[in-house]
């Protein structure tokens, strides 16, 4: 939500105003509305359908076109167009799939064709600093309204700084896998396989998981 709204803002914030933060927000929400089908799945099935197809690309170019129409012509005389408000849903629904790529869950971006789970395990599924950023960048571009320019560059500097912490949490892993792969192999030798991710509501403390022949050893790393 926080991120649909300050992208919203960020491309239409000028020209209509908290409609464009409000259409973000509500345009990042829908890929989730896949666990309405929970009710009647069972619990295996609920992992399988949840960042199923509407995480995929499939969905993101069928959606952001027909969500360009509807909201335009709800909006007509805005004078946005098909074109401006397909970006803005394009540009949203892709910013979903790329900030739940990063977590542990896995998101299965090549549906209907693989269900593969497409993640990099650098950043926890909640974060706080990541979401902050955006939310206080989005309320100082609202709050705003009268300097355009303003706006428009406060919500620019949110998302620049909210990328930019998705790319402290690529690095930090591999910083990370460096550690714990150099700390098992003085110890232990080789192994077979290995997986980290970040701890609980933060990217400085990290847990790791080492398969060796019929063992699993588990490790925790702060920075």
């Amino acid at each position: 939500i926080a991120l649909g709204a300050a992208i919203g803002d960020a491309m239409l914030g000028r020209k209509v105003g908290y409609k464009a933060a409000l259409w973000g927000l509500t345009i990042s929400t829908l890929p989730d509305l896949d666990v309405l089908l929970y009710p009647f799945l069972d619990s295996a099935s609920e992992l399988r359908v949840h960042r199923g197809f509407t995480h995929s690309f499939i969905f993101l170019l069928l959606a952001s076109p027909l969500l360009g129409l509807l909201i335009n012509r709800i909006h007509k005389k805005d004078q946005v167009g098909w074109r401006g408000w397909t970006m803005l849903s394009f540009w949203t629904l892709l910013s979903h799939i790329i900030i739940d790529v990063p977590t542990s869950f896995g998101t299965q971006v090549f549906e209907p064709f693989s269900s593969y789970l497409v993640t990099t395990d650098s950043i926890f599924i909640i974060d706080p600093i990541f979401t902050l950023i955006l939310i206080v960048s989005v309320t100082l571009a609202l709050l705003s309204r009268q300097h355009s320019r303003r706006r428009y560059l406060t919500t620019r500097i949110g998302l620049a700084l909210a990328a930019l912490y998705l790319i402290g949490g690529g690095l930090s892993k591999l910083w990370v896998n460096s550690v714990f792969d150099a700390s098992f192999r003085e110890q232990y030798g080789s192994y077979e396989r290995m997986k980290t991710i970040p701890g609980p509501f933060t990217n400085l403390m990290w847990m790791g998981h080492i398969e060796r022949n019929d063992s699993l050893y588990t490790a925790t790393y702060s920075f």
